[in-house]
């Protein structure tokens, strides 16, 4: 009796996990379409009637700590749903996350392909230095994101870009637009890269075709998709992409583990606790791999007990953290001068079905996830090239669908360029990827998910002489990785 009583427990425990990360399906949606937040202010329900845009903490005074100010947020909502307006213009009600299914959207937001990249970083850096320099980029960016959220609820906004307009002003909210886009085209740079390598070595080890035209081919698949105006459709991928990126850790893991075993625990050659000469292009990469703020404000926003959400959030950076750094390492000591390639996949056998299966999964759903990734730098682009075309009066007018259609068109012939200038720099860059994000992690992350957030935080929210320091030294700090 005892053991069936286990047994059952065991299995309302497991079903009760799958049914947590399953759940946040909808708020994947909700994400997808909400990076870094919707130009609107929060909209909160109450006995089922909107009460229209308004700023929720208008009434609380500045000396009011944060815990008590989102305890008091909290109260005011009689419900748990909030209303998400999509991009028909409909609405539907998004039942809330609770405390650990918030670290489970975070993780999931977080937690992304770099991590395939880092252990290559890590030989940049070596062994001793990388992990340091990256606990000490996921604690300040991590206190960057919580400056962030503190900001935007005072103001009673959920976008990263309105937030930085009532702040820095239309400059501001124009330069931080500009590292939005172009962070978020990296990001599908690292996306084309991974496909066309996995593709050309599948195809290279497997069928012995030794063929050049998989950007070619991938392009023509990507800008379809490209043209997608709802998203939502495909926030599939987030759930696909991490039990993906899990699957492949754990073979990664087991194939190392093995060449260990055979060699007798001896651990690989020439490896290095500080790399001198390359060590600076892991401080570049550090704040690449956390970069995952655009996914802070709508997860906030989704959360039911915004009071614990710095606690979770310190968590899910710890988890990742953790992760990162167990993975990498072990990479780089097993294999040492041996990591020459950009994806730790890649040092696999290419001919085993394992492999092959999992790069072609992962492949296929990168592709789909393609559109998400994409659409801040298309929106942001289209909003500033297009602005004068929106369509003006009545919809129903033949001058408006006419203006309609030839907005989309341009749009679509936007995201064809931008598509087409991705996989010509990802056959370009493809063995030199991990600079080149090492690079783009200094100029554009940094600024993105540190100085931006304490610059609007001292501008906004710094009262005492120690939050005003604080925030002095993380823009320094910033710009110090800039330069």
């Amino acid at each position: 009796v005892k053991s069936e009583i286990d047994a059952t427990e065991v299995n309302v425990k497991r079903d009760n996990l799958i049914q947590i990360f399953l759940k946040g399906t909808e708020v994947d949606k909700y994400i997808a379409s909400h990076l870094y937040g919707k130009e609107t202010r929060m909209k909160q329900i109450e006995n089922g009637e909107s009460m229209g845009e308004m700023t929720l903490l208008d009434n609380f005074q500045l000396d009011n700590t944060f815990t008590h100010k989102i305890r008091l947020l909290h109260e005011m909502q009689l419900n748990q749903s909030k209303l998400i307006v999509d991009d028909e213009g409909g609405s539907r009600r998004t039942k809330k996350l609770n405390a650990f299914e918030t670290y489970v959207a975070l993780i999931k937001g977080y937690c992304a392909l770099m991590i395939l990249v880092l252990p290559k970083s890590f030989e940049s850096g070596g062994y001793l230095f990388s992990p340091i320099v990256l606990v000490l980029s996921a604690l300040v960016q991590m206190i960057s994101a919580t400056k962030l959220v503190r900001t935007g609820l005072h103001l009673g906004l959920t976008s990263y870009s309105l937030i930085a307009l009532k702040t820095l002003g239309t400059r501001g909210k124009q330069l931080l637009d500009l590292m939005i886009a172009t962070t978020q085209f990296s990001f599908s740079l690292s996306l084309v890269t991974y496909i066309t390598q996995s593709w050309k070595i599948i195809a290279l080890s497997v069928f012995g075709l030794d063929v050049h035209i998989w950007s070619i081919i991938l392009m023509m698949i990507l800008v379809p998709i490209a043209w997608v105006r709802n998203i939502s459709k495909f926030s599939f991928t987030f759930l696909m992409g991490n039990l993906l990126i899990l699957a492949t850790l754990v073979t990664v893991v087991i194939v190392l583990s093995v060449k260990l075993y055979d060699r007798g625990g001896s651990l690989g050659n020439n490896l290095l606790a500080l790399n001198s000469s390359q060590c600076m292009s892991m401080v570049g990469f550090s704040c690449y791999t956390f970069e995952g703020i655009g996914v802070v404000m709508p997860i906030m926003s989704a959360c039911e007990c915004p009071e614990k959400f710095e606690r979770i959030l310190f968590y899910a950076f710890a988890t990742l953290t953790l992760i990162y750094i167990l993975f990498s390492d072990f990479c780089y000591l097993v294999l040492g001068d041996e990591l020459k390639k950009t994806f730790i996949t890649q040092e696999l056998d290419q001919k085993s079905k394992i492999v092959v299966v999992l790069q072609l999964f992962m492949s296929l759903n990168l592709i789909c996830s393609y559109a998400i990734m994409i659409y801040p730098t298309n929106n942001i682009l289209e909003d500033y090239l297009l602005r004068s075309l929106k369509p003006k009066g009545s919809p129903a007018t033949a001058q408006y669908q006419k203006a309609q259609s030839l907005r989309h068109l341009l749009q679509n012939l936007s995201r064809t360029v931008v598509c087409f200038l991705a996989t010509y720099l990802a056959i370009e860059l493809s063995d030199k990827l991990d600079k080149f994000l090492a690079i783009l992690g200094a100029l554009l992350c940094a600024p993105l998910a540190i100085l931006y957030p304490s610059l609007m935080h001292l501008k906004t929210l710094a009262r005492t002489r120690g939050e005003k320091l604080e925030d002095i030294f993380f823009i320094a700090l910033s710009l110090m990785v800039l330069v």
